[in-house]
């Protein structure tokens, strides 16, 4: 039996039980699973560890078991960590994705339909949320109890409202293209630099450090997105 990316590969088996649900225990990455997190599969009462799919008769598992138990790190088999590839995130989320396709559950029973619909929709919040930067270190800020509502960031910092008030003021008075990709670079060596911040705060376990740095990065990224809507227009 050889372990290729994560996934169990025997020669004689294609279910999506080795793809999937016994994956789990040979992916380097996952989110720890707690025994809490062992669950009956609904079609067939074998127990397992809390899957997307049953290990044995390969069934789409019920959403509120998974939902409930689940984070989107263990979703998508990754570490509950900040320094995750956009790459590795999506080679994942496309095999799962693949096989919760409708067009493989048209023949199966209403119940089945709904749980992959359901399932697909959870896969896809998971994704769109780890494969973003500031998605996913507010998203793992609140795994460790600091909360953050990524609508209501705001920050007391005068010096950095000081400096995004006048950000802002140069993209709105530049009429100029090349002058607005030297701001563009500009931001983007910012964000860069609080993506590192965010990185080693997380590693060293300091997230308010954390938190403060996710609130700057909201910031450079507002503006950024500005300085791109604004180039597109040019």
């Amino acid at each position: 039996m050889n372990t290729i990316r994560g996934f169990l590969q025997q020669p004689s088996t294609k279910s999506i039980a080795y793809r999937f649900g016994l994956a789990l225990s040979q992916h380097r990455a996952s989110s720890a699973i707690s025994a809490d997190q062992v669950i009956d599969c609904w079609k067939c009462n074998h127990k397992h560890t809390c899957e997307l799919f049953c290990p044995v008769c390969n069934s789409v598992q019920c959403t509120n078991c998974t939902t409930k138990k689940l984070d989107y790190f263990q979703v998508l088999k990754k570490e509950a960590t900040f320094d995750l590839s956009a790459a590795s995130i999506k080679q994942y989320y496309l095999k799962l994705q693949t096989h919760l396709h409708p067009d493989r559950y048209a023949s199966r029973s209403q119940l089945e339909q709904d749980y992959s619909n359901t399932q697909s929709a959870l896969v896809n919040l998971a994704y769109k949320t780890l494969s973003d930067p500031l998605k996913r270190g507010l998203y793992l800020l609140s795994l460790h109890g600091y909360g953050l509502d990524s609508e209501k960031v705001e920050s007391s910092d005068s010096k950095l409202l000081n400096e995004i008030f006048m950000l802002n003021f140069e993209v709105d008075e530049c009429d100029d293209k090349d002058e607005m990709k030297d701001l563009d670079l500009q931001v983007n060596k910012a964000i860069e630099i609080e993506l590192k911040e965010i990185s080693e705060a997380f590693q060293h376990e300091q997230y308010e450090m954390a938190r403060e740095a996710l609130i700057r990065l909201k910031y450079r990224t507002n503006v950024k997105i500005k300085i791109e809507d604004k180039l597109f227009e040019m």
